[in-house]
């Protein structure tokens, strides 16, 4: 744990660290990881919250153990399309970054209980996200949305869905089927 602190940059030999199973850099000044953070197959949980970080690297996708992934308060415009090879990742926080959009393969994440991108520009999401049977969490509020996103009408186990601060006029029938809301 090595969080706030005045840390600039992740060394590349942190993929040496075969057993590693927690990394938590919150509050540094890491704008881009190492690749070789895809090395570590065992890490479970990577914080880099608050951090400036630009990019995620295409190699996270190698991080096949992570279960929680808090990439919130950064600069990221985007996530790899390898974030739908994080089979076991249960806790997405990408909050407070500057997504556009989310890729697809997000909707492969079949264990995923928890998704929160607030606050950020996305106004359309991918059809797949419907995939994500496991979701009891959702936070979209503040993003670029002018309707509810059709993919939430599949998310029978959802119990929490947040969608505040956006330009959506109309709440639509298929919520009432979402009974497991609370």
């Amino acid at each position: 744990l090595i969080g706030n602190n005045k840390i600039t940059v992740l060394p590349p030999e942190i993929g040496a660290l075969k057993r590693l199973a927690e990394i938590s850099l919150q509050n540094n000044q890491i704008e881009y990881l190492p690749n070789e953070i895809g090395e570590l197959k065992n890490l479970k949980s990577l914080s880099v919250i608050e951090n400036g970080l630009q990019a995620l690297p295409a190699t996270i996708g190698g991080c096949i153990s992570l279960i929680n992934l808090s990439i919130n308060g950064n600069c990221l415009t985007t996530i790899p399309v390898e974030i739908g090879n994080l089979k076991s990742l249960t806790y997405l926080y990408a909050f407070q970054n500057k997504l556009t959009s989310i890729p697809s393969s997000l909707g492969q994440l079949t264990k995923l209980e928890v998704l929160f991108l607030e606050d950020n520009r996305i106004s359309k999401f991918p059809d797949g996200l419907s995939n994500l049977k496991s979701l009891v969490s959702l936070n979209l509020g503040g993003d670029s949305l002018s309707q509810f996103p059709e993919f939430i009408k599949g998310l029978s186990n959802l119990q929490s869905l947040e969608i505040k601060f956006s330009k959506i006029r109309k709440v639509p029938d298929f919520i009432c089927g979402l009974t497991n809301l609370q």
